[in-house]
């Protein structure tokens, strides 16, 4: 039985020197499936590289896609006589086994299909849609830095489920205003504090100073002590909150998660509300706090000084954390730091 769709193609000029792209993406947005639970439809864009007219097909749930909607978005645009009116020579389509599954069809009407994995135009469209759809705002992914690859995340990610299953708001506050002092902290993240004893925000806020610190409780805007390089963060979030790219990243590849208000998100927040994401070495950095404070224990904590080492992604690294507060109002002299025996 011969294919409508491929047939509705036949019928139409024939453009040998154009070049189209295809992919089958998910929406950037978020819906709800039959249980409530959110998901990202799927949807396919069709992009002609000369006119940067776009055809799409319609969006269906992620276990109803199939490459056949890649055909659907090829004919949406062929047929739209404002933007098409004819079939391209070529067509260029991300996934190699939608690629597959189509060239037979295509080749019956003299369209060559081809995998290519980068696809600039296609990525164009997208990101236009993505900040119609996000109101103009799409903040950056993390893979997206470069060097930071999936392994950078998913070592982070185990991290983090550690210290959100170790829940340290239960014995620290925002007013515990913790030390790095090793190792070497880029300026910004050298004091830290735990968020969550008010069972609003849970994770980890950064300072590049006591005093910084300190302005944050006598503002009356606590956001105007943030300074001209901002300030960064470790928090966690539903998945739904993340940059779209992020939460990509966690559905495609299964990376360690605590709950679902528990995806974690590491970034500096500019004084304009601009995101700047972590390089490979600021994600180990904190996956390597995260990890020492999770393992922490109260006599640790009650010496006001202590040292754990803990495995990141970068390798082992000893931490030394301090909770100067603690140092200067004791009446006794403290003992050096406790660390661990190797293992």
């Amino acid at each position: 039985m011969p294919n409508l769709l491929v047939e509705r193609l036949r019928k139409l000029p024939s453009r040998s020197d154009e070049t189209w792209q295809a992919a089958l993406l998910r929406m950037p947005a978020w819906a709800g499936d039959e249980n409530g639970q959110p998901v990202r439809p799927c949807m396919v864009l069709c992009v002609s590289s000369r006119t940067g007219c776009v055809g799409s097909a319609k969006p269906r749930s992620p276990g109803q896609a199939s490459p056949g909607m890649v055909l659907e978005a090829v004919v949406s645009l062929a047929t739209d006589r404002a933007a098409g009116g004819y079939r391209p020579g070529r067509l260029e389509v991300r996934q190699p086994e939608v690629a597959v599954q189509i060239a037979p069809l295509l080749a019956e009407v003299g369209i060559s299909v081809v995998h290519e994995a980068e696809l600039a135009d296609l990525d164009g469209a997208l990101g236009d849609m993505t900040r119609h759809f996000l109101g103009g705002r799409d903040d950056p992914a993390a893979l997206a830095v470069p060097g930071v690859t999936i392994e950078h995340l998913r070592s982070f990610a185990g991290a983090a489920k550690e210290f959100y299953e170790a829940g340290p708001w239960r014995h620290w506050s925002n007013q515990d205003l913790i030390e790095i002092m090793s190792p070497a902290a880029e300026e910004g993240r050298g004091w830290a504090t735990v968020m969550g004893a008010g069972r609003r925000t849970f994770g980890l806020a950064f300072y590049e100073s006591r005093r910084q610190h300190q302005l944050m409780f006598e503002r009356a805007d606590p956001r105007s002590a943030r300074g001209q390089r901002g300030v960064w963060s470790f928090t966690y979030d539903h998945i739904t909150d993340l940059p779209l790219g992020d939460a990509d990243a966690w559905m495609d590849h299964g990376l360690p998660v605590a709950g679902d208000g528990a995806y974690p998100f590491l970034g500096r927040l500019g004084p304009g509300r601009e995101v700047t994401r972590p390089t490979p070495k600021q994600w180990a950095f904190v996956e390597g706090l995260a990890r020492a404070l999770a393992r922490t224990s109260g006599p640790e904590m009650d010496s006001g000084r202590w040292a754990k080492t803990v495995e990141t992604a970068a390798g082992p690294r000893e931490y030394v954390l301090s909770l100067p507060a603690l140092l200067e109002t004791s009446p006794r002299p403290m003992p050096p730091p406790t660390r661990e025996r190797p293992k």
